[in-house]
Formats: structure tokens, C-alpha cells, sequence
């Protein structure tokens, strides 16, 4: 048996199930605890540096994923803040046009009572003129 040969048979499985593995490792929650075989150290360095690099790329497009959705979650928000801002503003134009109309309204009412309070007294003066000229 080719034992050069044999080693780089169980390489090439072994790098096949880390590949197919990869993606599983990767989306749990916890760092993968798997007891890997030997393989030369420098090998076992290259295998554990590109699982970082994965691992690093995958994180790295979660947060970008997460940033784009809660920018755009953050775009909505400020929207509806613009809006409210915009009916707060016209709500108080409009109540102080309202307060306005309020005390001309007023100013007028008082007018017209004091208007009213001088045609009574002088329609009283009629009637107590015309009384004493019946009488």
C-alpha cells in the first residue's frame, strides 16, 4: 500500500466533509467543537485560517445585512417624525389663526353689546320722554 498515496486520499475526505461542514459551522450559535484528526501542523494552520476567513466573511455580511435593515428601519422612523413634525407645526399655525379669530369674535360680541346697551338707554329715554308727555 502507497502510503503517500493513502495520506492524500484521507486529505482530500477530510478537507471534503470540512467543506460541506463549513456552512453548518458558520450559522450555529457557538464556536464549532469538533475534534478534528491530525493532520501536519501547517495543514491543520491553512484548514483553521480559512474557517476563520469564512467565518469572518459571513459575520462580516450578518452585520452588514443587520445594518441595512435597521438604516432602513431608521429611515422609516425619521419619516414618521418628518410627518408629525409637519402636522405638530400646521396644528399649531392653525390654533393660533383659531385663537386670533377667538378674540376678534370676542372684540366684536363686546361691541355689540355696548351698542345694544346704548340703543336700550336711549330707547328707555324715548319711553320715559313719551311717558311724561302722555301723561
Amino acid at each position: 500500500v502507497d502510503l503517500v498515496k493513502a495520506l492524500a486520499e484521507i486529505r482530500e475526505q477530510y478537507e471534503a466533509v470540512i467543506e460541506r461542514n463549513l456552512g453548518y459551522w458558520l450559522r450555529s450559535d457557538e464556536p464549532a467543537r469538533v475534534s478534528l484528526p491530525r493532520v501536519p501542523l501547517g495543514r491543520s494552520l491553512q484548514l483553521g485560517s480559512s474557517c476563520l476567513c469564512f467565518q469572518k466573511e459571513a459575520l462580516e455580511g450578518t452585520l452588514a445585512e443587520t445594518q441595512a435593515g435597521y438604516g432602513g428601519e431608521l429611515a422609516q422612523l425619521r419619516g414618521r417624525v418628518a410627518r408629525k413634525e409637519a402636522e405638530l407645526a400646521q396644528l399649531r399655525t392653525d390654533t393660533q389663526r383659531q385663537a386670533e379669530e377667538h378674540q376678534q369674535l370676542l372684540d366684536l360680541k363686546t361691541r355689540l353689546e355696548m351698542e345694544i346697551a346704548t340703543y336700550q338707554r336711549l330707547l328707555e329715554g324715548d319711553d320715559a320722554r313719551s311717558g311724561i308727555r302722555s301723561s
